[in-house]
């Protein structure tokens, strides 16, 4: 008989052993989701991003004719030659026209900033050219850090006066979007310069940018050849 309350004593303290061992185990077997949930949390959230920004910039085109003399007297006939080549002694500059749509620019001011690469890589100017869509004409702006004078700031113009009968110069616009197209233009003087004295010839990259109190709006690129 005590043998028997022995046993029964020895089996319920086993019992007991192993009813506890099963609540120790458990919370760790629990929390082990836990812990990996919270190591993958940093990582989505690393690749979560906002929506970008409307597209402000429709497209980068390089002429040899000033877009702003076509625009002025409407000589359609000229007919710009987008994008070269250009043959650099008989080109005295060519102009980057900066497409944008006006739906997306809005009506703030905005820095057009546009920067020509040599073929080598290396930075050959950096233009900054303030552009407001309600400028009135004559208007100037205080940049130190463009000049220590008052600079001139550019208001958009319709690039329907760039067009022609004969479309848009190989852009793919609708009758909207065409509407809504604006542009401004730098000029990148050529013949006589430092491009035909030290022979920077070969595959030039201009990249544009529209920046609005800092913060980039759009942007576009286009490579054009500068040659003999």
């Amino acid at each position: 008989m005590n043998m028997s309350k022995t046993l029964v004593s020895r089996i319920r303290r086993a019992s007991a052993s192993i009813a506890l061992l099963s609540l120790l185990t458990m919370p760790l077997a629990a929390a082990e989701p836990a812990r990996s949930i919270l190591r993958r949390a940093p990582r989505s959230m690393a690749t979560t991003a906002t929506a970008p920004e409307t597209q402000a910039l429709t497209t980068v085109l390089v002429t040899d004719i000033d877009p702003a003399r076509v625009a002025a007297e409407g000589r359609l006939s000229l007919h710009p030659d987008w994008n070269g080549p250009f043959r650099a002694h008989q080109t005295l500059a060519v102009w980057v026209v900066t497409v944008m749509d006006r739906r997306a620019l809005g009506t703030d001011p905005l820095d057009v900033i546009t920067r020509f690469v040599l073929p080598d890589g290396s930075v050959y100017q950096t233009v900054t050219t303030p552009v407001n869509p309600e400028a009135t004409p004559g208007m100037t702006t205080e940049r130190k850090d463009i000049s220590p004078l008052p600079v001139e700031v550019v208001r958009p113009q319709p690039f329907s006066l760039l067009t022609s009968r004969r479309g848009t110069f190989g852009l793919d616009l609708d009758a909207r979007a065409l509407r809504a197209a604006t542009f401004t233009s730098v000029m990148l003087p050529v013949s006589g310069t430092w491009i035909t004295r030290h022979n920077l010839y070969g595959d030039w990259t201009v990249e544009v940018r529209l920046l609005r109190d800092g913060k980039e709006i759009g942007r576009g690129s286009r490579v054009f050849y500068i040659g003999l």
